[in-house]
């Protein structure tokens, strides 16, 4: 259970596109294996396949991709997590760092999607369609941080094509 666990975290934040196929039927025995949906190592083991299969940063599910994921979850909770990240991928998508600090490693966010170095935040841009809708979302730090950062977004969006717009406004 822990060595498949770090598999999935491993593959999740730096598995190729070529892992989503064999991730993805490995979800699929796991779900027709007739473990009970109560089972705690059934659940933690779903939990993670559907991380890495809906957040992985070297692919993207598609449609109908997300759809088998959905249909083979067997909690509730399964498809929570897949639907909303799903939703998370719906334009405008939002684009921002994760908190700066002493130890800055120039960490994402897009969408779910955590993405660890701005080579992977120009891989994941390249995943979506030219002109794809991205707005730079709002995030706490130090003035120069943000700046730095948002700098770097735009860079990267702009350079792959990409509409930045403003935030959604969120209605109270």
């Amino acid at each position: 259970m822990m060595v498949r666990g770090a598999a999935l975290t491993l593959l999740e934040r730096g598995g190729s596109a070529a892992a989503l196929r064999p991730l993805l039927d490995a979800f699929l025995r796991l779900e027709s294996a007739g473990i009970a949906p109560a089972d705690a190592n059934k659940q933690g083991s779903e939990f993670g396949f559907v991380s890495a299969l809906t957040r992985g940063a070297g692919w993207m599910l598609t449609p109908d991709q997300f759809r088998i994921v959905f249909a083979a979850c067997s909690t509730e909770e399964c498809r929570r997590r897949v639907s909303m990240a799903q939703k998370l991928l719906e334009a405008p998508i939002n684009v921002s760092p994760t908190a700066g600090g002493p130890l800055d490693f120039g960490e994402f966010m897009m969408g779910s999607v955590q993405l660890h170095g701005r080579k992977q935040l120009e891989e994941r841009t390249a995943q979506f369609p030219k002109g794809t809708q991205f707005f730079i979302g709002r995030y706490e730090g130090t003035a120069w941080y943000v700046e730095r950062r948002a700098r770097e977004i735009r860079e990267v969006l702009e350079a792959a094509g990409m509409r930045i717009v403003d935030a959604p406004r969120i209605l109270p």
